[in-house]
């Protein structure tokens, strides 16, 4: 009798064991394709803003040169592969926020992407919050960011 209970404690442990290492290899492949999804927004947003700005000859109403500030799949889950993006404007910004918004997302689904199946760069959010522009791009790769996409859009 204590045979089958040391062999079933054994084999929990070992279920416990290849689950864990599973979920962790998992996490893993997550994160880097995270990071490469990462290295391939940043430029394409860099880019499509710049070429926004000088669109629209707002210059010196950028005060700051554009940051990521964090990862939106924080809060919409790990496989969303879509990124905040925020800087400094002048108070004259919100005026020309919906026109910079449109011509944005115009300008993102201008870039190239890596997987073709998929559409483009995705412009998902947009906001002014204590003199920031704040905006979140998503890079359609993927079934979890597509679903993300159409559900902000159905918000809207």
């Amino acid at each position: 009798m204590q045979a089958v209970i040391a062999l079933v404690l054994v084999g929990v442990f070992a279920f416990w064991l290849i689950t864990v290492w599973r979920v962790k290899k998992r996490k893993q492949s997550l994160l880097i394709i995270k990071a490469q999804s990462r290295q391939e927004t940043i430029p394409a947003v860099e880019q499509a803003f710049v070429a926004t700005i000088a669109q629209l000859n707002m210059e010196r109403d950028v005060l700051s040169s554009l940051a990521q500030s964090q990862d939106v799949a924080k809060i919409w889950g790990l496989r969303v592969l879509a990124f905040e993006f925020e800087c400094e404007v002048s108070p004259n910004f919100e005026k020309h926020l919906t026109q910079f918004s449109e011509l944005l997302e115009a300008q993102l689904k201008t870039q190239k992407v890596a997987i073709p199946a998929f559409k483009s760069f995705a412009l998902t959010d947009i906001w002014l919050r204590d003199g920031r522009l704040h905006f979140d791009v998503a890079e359609n790769k993927n079934e979890d960011t597509a679903a993300y996409i159409r559900d902000v859009k159905r918000v809207d």
